[in-house]
């Protein structure tokens, strides 16, 4: 009888060591499951970082080439309004003739030598974009119109448009008006242009000061 119980004691000892090993085998099979999804998600974590990486790259070239086209389009915009400013200009002077690079040169070098410009205003106002001289006419007095030129005119635009004409008005006997053209205009601009008395020119038009943008 005792040793039936024995017999039984140890075949129940058995099956119990034999389920521990399936236990730990199904727990050796889920480590190496749980390995092999770490290693996965190391593998995807790293690729997500190289996709990151490639999508900052793509941003910083795209920004590059809109800043380059801008850029592009700007100097067209420059040329376009130099060549035609007789006629772009007239809502504000007339008898309009642009002002070449050299002469406005001369005028900054004889203000520099008397010090009426320092040597930073004298770059300052060389880099202009255009110089138009004519009869303003809401004053029926010849003048100059200094002009920023960008194809997105912003608060920089308008506010160099406004600091560059003060100084031509320093050295010049005349008056200067400050105007900014483009083919858009940023809200902030549109403000400042107000604050500022900055004309606007859009697409070729001449907006009078305080007049909405059309």
């Amino acid at each position: 009888m005792l040793e039936a119980r024995v017999d039984k004691l140890e075949l129940a000892i058995q099956r119990l060591a034999e389920a521990q090993a399936r236990t730990e085998q199904h727990l050796a099979d889920l480590a190496a499951r749980v390995d092999q999804l770490t290693v996965r998600m190391d593998q995807v974590a790293a690729r997500v970082d190289q996709l990151t990486e490639a999508q900052i790259r793509t941003e910083q070239r795209l920004n590059r080439l809109i800043g380059v086209v801008g850029e592009i389009l700007g100097e067209l915009l420059e040329t376009r309004y130099r060549e035609k400013a007789a006629a772009y200009f007239q809502q504000i002077l007339r008898g309009i003739r642009a002002v070449p690079r050299e002469e406005l040169e001369q005028l900054a070098n004889e203000a520099e030598i008397r010090e009426a410009l320092s040597k930073d205003d004298h770059v300052d106002l060389l880099l202009v974009d255009l110089v138009v001289r004519g009869q303003l006419r809401d004053r029926g007095v010849d003048g100059y119109l200094v002009v920023e030129v960008s194809s997105v005119i912003d608060s920089r635009d308008v506010e160099r448009a406004s600091r560059r004409a003060r100084l031509l008005e320093r050295i010049v006997a005349s008056p200067v008006v400050p105007a900014v053209v483009g083919g858009n205009f940023t809200e902030e601009a549109e403000r400042d242009i107000t604050s500022l008395g900055v004309w606007r020119v859009l697409d070729g038009q001449a907006i009078p000061l305080g007049s909405p943008s059309i």
